[in-house]
């Protein structure tokens, strides 16, 4: 085994522009190479041998911090090579790293493996359910558990009635199944509300759906961490259904088998939250008829068999009544041409409008004529849309970020973003093709890009659009590049 693993280098398909199919055919030759080192360690460690494997673990817990059971078996490996302090220092940096990255302590097997450590027993490979951990699961696992794992619903939430009948009617029940396709995506790019909008329909929906509500966000709590994968997911939903810590498998094909067991013959409710592409969303969905989904994504996830939900940005009367909420009838009341024109200014954005909300709202002195006249300078808008941890800036510079620096479409995608606020309100492939300098077919793989990442709308007659706000953003981008250097213009092969 120790030569078949020594002809393993790199990550699978590193060098290959994934779609979902590949990131799943990576995502499972990655989870069988790391199965097969943990076979070996414990055939090592059976053995007697140990330390033959304490290199090649330490490599392996560098590339997958996060596993577990691969720092278990380096411990039981430093110890069993006479390196006890070593296996005491890998258990604190194991316990260090999920705290930082997960909020979560260590599972069971680590801290069975930690007391064999500092009881010193000779034969650490012989605590119980360490080792067999990697086989033994149970024939049947617990179901008696009901998640309610919905976060809080919104607050001020105004509108929507028009997207909350399509999806009741799909998530709504007959006869114990679900009517309708039981998988509903709301798409839209950032800051319409898609969230917002899914936390309010579940709520409503829970009764519905009595065996539990699964919740997981996909989008990574730090700036420039990979999203969540459906291993890490699914391992969450089995524990939250009742399955005991210990007892949770590693392997993405055990988990879906344990998962979809799990789910069987119940009404569960899942929302994915933030979901990317595709292929993080597949592995989740429930095969039985009882059970619904529903995702929010800035793409419209084209390829998923579902209901798909467009999230608009609401109109004038919807946004002043959200402004209204937030600041107040009276102060809209006094004001109500400022309020329609912030409204204007925020282009039906509810993430703009709640961040208008709330400044005013800081400010019960102020005037909403005083807040209108800043947002209406093209110079000052975005500024004036933050406050505390909110502002439609970061939001933008999120979906920007997933532009990979390291992947050619991507960084042609972005150096189109940054030109293409020049052409106003909507436009054609041709038109961005001449605006970008390159050719229509590279052109419009770029446009798919941005739509993906939510930077620009699809609308009719195959044109696109860019949000009024987005806009503002792309342009802060160019005037930066203009300052740092001027960007000559792409010749048509360079993108």
């Amino acid at each position: 085994m120790g030569g078949a693993l020594a002809l393993w280098h790199g990550a699978p398909l590193e060098n290959v522009v994934k779609g979902p199919a590949l990131e799943g055919i990576a995502a499972d030759l990655t989870e069988r190479y790391l199965s097969a080192i943990e076979a070996q360690a414990d055939v090592e460690l059976a053995r007697g041998t140990g330390a033959a494997v304490v290199d090649t673990l330490r490599r392996a817990v560098r590339r997958h911090p996060l596993r577990e059971r691969l720092r278990s078996r380096l411990m039981l490996a430093l110890h069993h090579s006479g390196d006890t302090a070593g296996a005491l220092a890998a258990f604190t940096d194991a316990r260090e790293t999920l705290r930082n990255e997960l909020g979560l302590d260590p599972g069971p097997e680590l801290c069975r493996t930690q007391q064999a450590v500092l009881r010193r027993e000779p034969d650490p490979t012989s605590v119980p359910e360490v080792t067999a951990l990697t086989t033994a699961r149970p024939a049947h696992p617990a179901t008696g558990t009901v998640p309610r794992q919905l976060p809080r619903a919104p607050g001020p939430f105004a509108g929507r009635a028009h997207e909350t009948s399509l999806v009741r009617d799909a998530l709504r029940t007959r006869d114990g199944t679900t009517a309708g396709a039981p998988v509903v995506v709301l798409h839209g790019p950032a800051g319409r509300g898609k969230s917002a909008l899914a936390l309010h329909v579940a709520h409503r929906a829970a009764a519905d759906y009595p065996d539990g509500q699964l919740y997981v966000d996909l989008d990574s709590p730090r700036a420039g961490a990979s999203p969540l994968t459906p291993v890490t997911v699914l391992r969450h939903f089995l524990r939250s259904l009742g399955m005991p810590r210990a007892d949770v498998p590693t392997a993405l094909s055990e988990v879906s088998a344990y998962y979809q067991s799990m789910v069987a013959g119940r009404r569960v409710l899942v929302v994915v939250d933030n979901a990317f592409h595709r292929g993080q969303v597949l592995p989740l969905l429930p095969a039985g008829p009882g059970c619904a989904v529903l995702v929010t994504s800035r793409s419209v996830l084209p390829a998923l068999d579902a209901v798909h939900v467009p999230v608009d940005p609401l109109d004038e009367t919807d946004s002043v009544r959200l402004l209204s909420l937030l600041a107040g009838d009276a102060r809209v009341t006094a004001e109500p041409r400022a309020a329609r024109e912030i409204a204007r200014l925020c282009h039906g954005n509810p993430l703009a409008l709640s961040i208008a909300g709330a400044r005013c709202a800081g400010r019960p002195q102020g005037s909403l004529a005083g807040l209108a006249a800043r947002l209406r300078d093209p110079a000052r808008t975005l500024d004036e849309l933050r406050v505390a941890d909110l502002t439609m800036r970061s939001s933008y510079a999120r979906s920007y970020r997933e532009l990979s620096a390291h992947d050619p479409e991507h960084r042609a995608a972005a150096r189109a973003f940054r030109r293409l606020c020049t052409l106003g309100a909507s436009f054609s492939a041709t038109r961005a093709a001449e605006a970008i300098g390159a050719a229509l077919p590279a052109t419009e793989r770029a446009l798919d890009c941005l739509v993906t990442v939510g930077l620009l709308t699809p609308v009719a007659r195959e044109g696109f659009l860019m949000p009024d706000l987005a806009g503002l953003y792309a342009r802060e981008l160019a005037a930066r590049d203009q300052v740092r250097y001027r960007e000559p213009v792409l010749s048509r092969s360079a993108i």
